[in-house]
């Protein structure tokens, strides 16, 4: 299940934005923590800032993670001025997201001193769940979280919510995101770090690494130990 596995492809499929250009990217599978990590990717983070503490507490607890890095041909803050541009509506090029709210949000005093912009958003998918799982009892309402009172099937038929932050520095031409999911939550609990940075060989190009970070949210011995590794 750990094997170091890594792949290297072109041609995939980007955010539309003609202004990202084209780039390679490289997907690393990581080990469990305590063995040697392939994904050191997002580090340094800023440790002082919102974001940075998040990337730490994701980090120290864990779970099932994977590591993917894309290089783009073109400078770091063109490409970070299109990712807040694209991310800040529902794009007709976007099949999952089907609503986006900005959370007005001020941000935190010691990181704007610091010349860090920050934004939080709300974001909903379309819940593409089978038919037959929304209908049954398999799964109670009350794993789909959200804090929201809806009937059973209601709240199964709504969309699933996620909440992202991102922090973004234009001196320093990076931009971190922390993003997660808020339904389903009590069940289980997906994050993704990302950063987005100038490449270092060449500063015409930029780096965007992510890693993708899956916990179960719930424990007990009925679970057979699947918690340990996830």
């Amino acid at each position: 299940l750990y094997r170091n596995t890594t792949t290297t492809f072109t041609g995939e499929r980007r955010p539309s934005s003609s202004s990202m250009g084209k780039g390679s990217s490289t997907t690393t599978t990581t080990p469990p923590p305590g063995g040697q990590s392939t994904a050191m990717m997002l580090e340094p983070f800023p440790r002082n800032t919102c974001v940075g503490k998040l990337f730490a507490t994701s980090k120290r607890l864990g779970g099932t993670c994977r590591g993917h890095e894309v290089t783009y041909d073109a400078k770091a803050m063109q490409v970070i001025r299109a990712f807040l541009q694209r991310t800040s509506c529902v794009s007709p090029d976007d099949e999952t997201v089907c609503k986006i709210a900005i959370v007005p949000h001020v941000a935190p005093k010691k990181d704007a001193k610091r010349g860090w912009h920050f934004r939080k958003r709300r974001f909903w998918c379309r819940n593409d769940a089978p038919r037959w799982l929304l209908a049954s009892k398999v799964l109670p309402s009350w794993v789909f979280g959200g804090g929201q009172k809806h009937a059973d099937t209601d709240k199964k038929r709504a969309p699933l919510e996620g909440l992202e932050i991102c922090e973004w520095h234009e001196e320093e031409k990076r931009l971190y995101t922390y993003t997660r999911n808020i339904s389903l939550r009590k069940m289980i609990v997906c994050e993704e770090l990302a950063v987005i940075k100038e490449c270092p060989e060449d500063a015409n190009k930029c780096v965007k690494a992510c890693e993708v970070r899956i916990r179960v949210a719930f424990r007990g011995p009925w679970l057979f130990g699947l918690h340990k590794i996830a």
